[in-house]
């Protein structure tokens, strides 16, 4: 006689479906795919990039600024401010501050893009750049706010240079000396980010908007 075969087994469901739920799904696997392709890790970079073009243009005005701020001008007057204090420390500052920004980038990215397969998100995108860009903000804290400590300190003459500056906050503070002052930033730098986020994604869609619109007519 020959041997009884076990019945088949039906296939298991979809991992994305579901029963008797209108609760919206997110398919499994499709974050990690588009982590997969490096997209994330390209806008990072060019990210740090244009961290790093920023804080070279604008750090000799904000070497004034803060120098005005901490002295008072007469005193700035009394010790002539030359374009190679002005820009003492903008190197090491410049790659800092790429590094913020990169970091910025590799945790806004990642975000983004999970919010964007939540189907009640699709719709609101403003709404996912709002909370995208406060996950980057607080990882691109870690790195900026010890840089600000460091930095001022420079540009107000208390520190010769960026290992002395931080040896010195390092040795009379530890490391909670780095991040003096990180919930004042916070608060400064949180919203105005996440503001400016919205307004560059609603007026960058109302712009393609309107530039469809007059190719229609």
């Amino acid at each position: 006689a020959g041997t009884i075969q076990p019945p088949a087994m039906a296939p298991p469901p979809p991992a994305d479906a579901t029963s008797g739920s209108d609760t919206p799904s997110i398919k499994k696997g499709t974050h990690f795919k588009m982590l997969s392709r490096g997209t994330w890790v390209r806008g990072a970079a060019a990210g740090a990039l244009a961290g790093t073009m920023l804080e070279s243009l604008l750090y000799p005005v904000e070497t004034i600024k803060t120098r005005l701020q901490t002295r008072g001008a007469s005193r700035l007057a009394a010790a002539p401010l030359s374009l190679r204090t002005a820009l003492h420390g903008v190197g090491p500052n410049a790659l800092i501050m790429g590094t913020g920004s990169f970091l910025f980038f590799l945790a806004y990215e990642p975000v983004r893009h999970f919010l964007n397969q939540i189907p009640a998100l699709r719709e609101r995108q403003s709404l996912v750049h709002f909370i995208s860009c406060g996950f980057g903000m607080f990882a691109g804290s870690t790195i900026q706010v010890p840089n600000d400590v460091i930095k001022t300190r420079m540009q107000s003459g208390r520190s010769s240079g960026l290992v002395s500056s931080a040896m010195h906050v390092w040795r009379n503070d530890g490391i909670k000396g780095f991040y003096v002052g990180g919930p004042a930033w916070l608060m400064v730098n949180l919203p105005k980010t996440q503001i400016a986020f919205m307004l560059y994604h609603a007026m960058m869609v109302e712009y393609k908007q309107r530039v469809a619109g007059d190719r229609a007519l």
